[in-house]
């Protein structure tokens, strides 16, 4: 977990409640290089909601700019989770 990355985080506003958990959520889990990759099942367990909500919620923070998302794929060519890479440069404080 990355202080940094929760801190920024925290103070963000991104106009929804759920886009804000979801944000906090890919925060507590970066990396050294600010970036996550928990799975949309992951993200709805804890943010206690549908996938398809997290779905939603992460597609509007892209569009935001708060994060980018990276698709990541197996040797075989399976996708796996997503990777996403916080944009601690973007500020927008509430």
């Amino acid at each position: 977990m990355s202080f940094n990355a929760m801190a920024w985080a925290i103070k963000q506003d991104t106009k929804h409640t759920t886009s804000k958990f979801i944000l906090l959520v890919l925060a507590s889990y970066s990396d050294e290089n600010d970036g996550s990759f928990p799975s949309y099942s992951h993200i709805a367990e804890i943010c206690c909601c549908s996938e398809e909500t997290a779905m939603k919620g992460v597609k509007k923070l892209v569009e935001l700019g708060f994060i980018k998302k990276e698709k990541r794929f197996t040797q075989d060519g399976k996708q796996t989770s997503n990777r996403y890479i916080l944009n601690l440069s973007l500020i927008h404080i509430s």
